[in-house]
This record gives structure tokens, C-alpha cells and sequence, in this order.
């Protein structure tokens, strides 16, 4: 993410600066990778189950906002982008795979475009 997207680097004070490798080197950023594979693989396990899947969406949001994470709005739709491009370096992706996440974005997206607005985050 850091060499790809250098714009989110200003969300991870003290660590604007660091290179890719610095990145997979740092505690914080393998932590931080370990709740991005759990949170997305609780969002697709809940997916077809709509009240869960729309109430994690909330949760992460409240989690940003209690942390004071101000996320503009694009981030949450260039997280999907940057997932795909993970996912294609890890396992072949075919278009019913990308067709999937691509829907679990949308649908995430929308939840979470509500509930910032409700929450007062960037929208």
C-alpha cells in the first residue's frame, strides 16, 4: 500500500516516511494486516446473512471513529482495489471471484456511506 497508494501514508503518523519494507518489518503494520484478513473474513462469512453483515460494517466504522481514524470516503472504496490486488499476488482470481468481492464492495460501500453520515465521519 505504501508504494502504491502514498496518499493513505498520512493516515499512520510517525510512519509517513516508511518504505515497503520498513512495512513488513513494523509490529504494528502485522497486527494491523491480522485485522484486515479477520474483519474481511467475517464480512464475507456474513455476507449472505444481511442484519450481520450490515452490523459489522457499523462496527468497524464506530471503531474508526472512536480511535479518531478520519478516513476520507475514497479510502474505504480504494481498500477494495488494494484487497483484489492482494488476493491476485496470494491465489488466481477468476471473474466469478472478482465479480463477488466487487459485490461485497458495493454493498459495503453503501452500508457504510449511511452510517458514516449518521456517525459523523467523511461521507
Amino acid at each position: 500500500m505504501f508504494e502504491n497508494y502514498p496518499q493513505y501514508r498520512k493516515y499512520f503518523k510517525g510512519k509517513e516516511e516508511y518504505k515497503a519494507d520498513d512495512v513488513q518489518k513494523d509490529d504494528f503494520f502485522k497486527k494491523q494486516g491480522q485485522r484486515i484478513l479477520v474483519a474481511v473474513h467475517i464480512l464475507g462469512s456474513t455476507y449472505d446473512v444481511e442484519p450481520a453483515f450490515r452490523a459489522y460494517i457499523r462496527e468497524v466504522l464506530n471503531q474508526h471513529k472512536r480511535d479518531n481514524i478520519m478516513l476520507e470516503f475514497k479510502a474505504w472504496e480504494d481498500f477494495w482495489v488494494m484487497w483484489e490486488n492482494f488476493l491476485g499476488t496470494k491465489m488466481t482470481l477468476d471473474e466469478q471471484t472478482k465479480h463477488a468481492w466487487k459485490e461485497v464492495a458495493k454493498k459495503f460501500e453503501a452500508e457504510a456511506r449511511t452510517h458514516a453520515a449518521h456517525i459523523g465521519l467523511p461521507h
